[in-house]
């Protein structure tokens, strides 16, 4: 261990500045661990235990730290010093096990509260219950939502985790089953079902309602012609142990509980025709005022528009109607929203439209669009390029790809595992020559010149089909795809 000679309160700032980010957390451990001789130093005051409890925690955003960063070795490591976490010290480190997929071990934490006197608050609810969905761990929810039932401390971001389990364990029976598109729906229908009857118990009606086009009463009774899915029959024997609030007691759901089940309900379409009647309906409220809808959107953004961006690209019928969808929700969202321009939310729904066109078939228009996006000023992050370079490979653009690879690394973009999934698509053949392009740079790639650089070249490459394309002449070009 590396002696550091300077005074403690120093050490201590400089490890308050590396534990902010994930790939220096070994490094604000030692300069912690350091300190454990200095006079007058104690890892309990205010400032110790706040660089101590941001070094157990970890951003959504941040990468995984390596197994030296474990967060069961550090919160070690700082009791060996002698450190003694209060509840947002164990909830930091409940957190960093949940992310890591070892929520077994977050639950042992929990019960290390227990064992202290600690009494839990909502926070660490939440955690175990967004550890649970992420993992997927029925079991884990079910032990959870009994605690919370027994402290009676149901909260609207507690039930948003409860409903977003039911919606994600869905998603992930769809995406990892091999069934027809006829399957999907029912599946999807089912779940919107079981979300409409756990959400009555604890939301009034009325403003989801607002956003529906049929009455929901009709979803509250057990449907007795059809069975429900495997993947949600825990969930479905869940719901029904749990007691409705007392309607003086029922809560008003929030934007996220409105968002979130207005894009199950989307998924539950499953036809191009009801899906353009809800965006008229959408519309409609939201130029009539109505509070819901505006609040929607002030609060959600680009979220909203996005559901139905995604949901018009699963059908030819609507696709062709996805720019002028996009058009339509950056003006709503600039008039509505408290975020005149947000940007990463424009790079989410830009990134939606790219790869609903790539999923089509239609290589040339990704590139429009990249071309667009990066003309109106939002960067594109590596989902947007993994879009790209997905494209690229499916079209056997070999060498285009690597060179947008070496491109994000001049830019001190990082790949991720997606990437990686894009390139392990290929044969051996192309796996081995993408492997020998990554090492040995080609001197004349399209890397130089910054992003708009690359997409102008990126765009030459289909210059034998129409060119000069704009997003004016882009809806024709809808129009020609949606009806080839």
């Amino acid at each position: 261990m590396v002696e550091h000679p300077l005074h403690w309160n120093t050490s201590l700032h400089f490890a308050s500045q590396f534990v902010q980010n994930s790939i220096y957390k070994v490094e604000a451990a030692e300069l912690i661990y350091s300190l454990r001789t200095k006079r007058g130093f104690d890892i309990n005051s205010p400032a110790a235990a706040s660089v101590c409890t941001t070094l157990l925690n970890l951003k959504g955003e941040d990468r995984l730290p390596g197994e030296e960063a474990a967060p069961d070795k550090l919160f070690k490591l700082l009791l060996d010093l002698g450190f003694r976490p209060n509840l947002l010290g164990l909830s930091a480190l409940m957190r960093n096990f949940c992310v890591r997929g070892r929520v077994e071990v977050a639950w042992n934490i929990f019960n290390l509260l227990a064992q202290r006197g600690i009494q839990p608050d909502a926070q660490v609810f939440s955690i175990l219950l967004n550890g649970a969905k992420d993992a997927v761990d029925i079991e884990s929810l079910q032990r959870i939502v009994n605690v919370i039932n027994v402290n009676k401390c149901w909260s609207p971001y507690l039930v948003n985790d409860l409903l977003g389990f039911i919606y994600q364990v869905n998603e992930f029976h769809n995406k990892s089953e091999i069934s027809s598109r006829t399957r999907r729906k029912r599946n999807c229908e089912m779940a919107w079902r079981l979300m409409v009857q756990m959400y009555t118990k604890f939301f009034h009606l009325a403003p989801l309602q607002k956003l529906t086009l049929y009455p929901l009463e009709n979803l509250l009774a057990p449907d007795a012609k059809r069975e429900v899915p495997a993947h949600l029959s825990q969930l479905n024997r869940l719901a029904a142990t749990l007691a409705p609030l007392p309607d003086p007691l029922l809560m008003r759901p929030d934007s996220i509980t409105l968002s979130l089940m207005f894009k199950a309900h989307m998924r539950s379409l499953g036809k191009p025709r009801p899906l353009m009647a809800y965006y008229d309906h959408f519309k409609e409220l939201l130029r009539k005022g109505d509070r819901t809808v505006v609040k929607l959107v002030k609060d959600q953004g680009m979220v909203v528009f996005s559901i139905f961006l995604r949901d018009f690209l699963q059908f030819q019928t609507t696709a062709k109607y996805s720019l002028q969808v996009l058009r339509e929700a950056t003006i709503k969202s600039r008039q509505h929203g408290k975020d005149t321009y947000n940007r990463p939310q424009l790079a989410h729904a830009y990134t939606i439209l790219m790869n609903g066109f790539r999923n089509r078939r239609h290589p040339q228009q990704v590139m429009v669009i990249l071309n667009r996006m990066i003309r109106e000023g939002i960067t594109p992050n590596i989902t947007t390029w993994n879009v790209v370079i997905g494209t690229l490979l499916r079209e056997n653009h070999i060498r285009e790809a690597v060179w947008v690879m070496q491109h994000l690394e001049q830019m001190g973009l990082e790949t991720n595992n997606h990437t990686v999934r894009e390139i392990t698509r290929l044969s051996y053949t192309k796996r081995k020559w993408v492997a020998q392009l990554m090492e040995s740079p080609d001197q004349q790639s399209l890397t130089r010149g910054g992003h708009i650089s690359l997409a102008k070249s990126l765009l030459r490459i289909w210059s034998a089909k129409p060119s000069g394309i704009s997003m004016k002449t882009a809806p024709r070009i809808n129009k020609q795809y949606g009806e080839a």
